[in-house]
């Protein structure tokens, strides 16, 4: 089949000129090893291999050996905000941080020394010192009762009433005072009136115990809220 392109005559095209945009089009990038040389450092009197560029954390973890940490991401470059993952490095007068260190060969590296333990403690107490309670949603936190509120907001989105009944009665004994009498002091530290308003969870509240016989089973006028609980208790035991 012929050739129906028109091919320009290699003969004919002039020279490149020397120009920075030509260097810049025609110059090529340099190319990256095809594998990252290793190295061999000793840990706790173990020796250990890693990558050239790993830290400290990287090649512990690599090889088994673990290291507390709080903040650290793997996905993410380490800072040491926590200060947790300290260890101690031979020849150097401060302990560094294991997650930001980078390796070097032959290094000599100690994690479980009495002094690494009690930088690593008191570490811990100052964060403690300064801890705010937001390990736990502080809609949650300021429930007296310290409901699962996110949980609840799950179940009761998705229509699940015996789950959402469940979780109140693993907390509270008479949950008919929810939606009712209870202030919601947890409306006051929703995290969602930071984007438009809080949740309006004292409303929410009465909405699976409205619905006690197909929430757990159970007829409220049996006995009212207390043998409510009991039946729960036996029924979930």
């Amino acid at each position: 089949m012929a050739d129906l392109i028109t091919r320009p005559d290699q003969r004919s095209l002039a020279p490149l000129e020397d120009t920075v945009a030509e260097r810049l089009l025609t110059t090529q990038s340099p190319q990256r090893p095809q594998s990252t040389p290793r190295i061999r450092i000793e840990v706790d009197g173990k020796l250990v291999e890693g990558f050239e560029g790993q830290t400290i954390l990287e090649v512990c973890r690599d090889n088994g050996i673990e290291i507390p940490t709080l903040c650290y991401e793997p996905k993410l470059p380490g800072f040491g905000a926590c200060r947790m993952c300290v260890v101690e490095v031979e020849g150097e007068e401060h302990p560094p941080i294991s997650c930001s260190r980078t390796c070097e060969p032959e290094m000599v590296v100690k994690t479980q020394t009495e002094e690494v333990r009690r930088l690593r403690r008191t570490n811990l107490e100052l964060i403690f010192s300064d801890h705010n309670a937001y390990c736990l949603p502080p809609c949650q936190n300021k429930c007296p009762s310290h409901i699962d509120i996110p949980g609840f907001l799950k179940a009761n989105a998705e229509t699940d009433w015996r789950e959402s009944t469940r979780i109140f009665k693993r907390t509270i004994p008479f949950p008919s005072v929810l939606g009712r009498v209870c202030p919601a002091p947890c409306e006051e530290h929703c995290r969602r009136d930071e984007v438009d308003e809080a949740i309006a969870f004292g409303v929410r509240q009465a909405q699976p115990l409205g619905h006690p016989r197909r929430a757990a089973g159970i007829d409220r006028d049996q006995g009212g809220d207390a043998a409510q609980r009991v039946r729960f208790r036996l029924d979930r035991d």
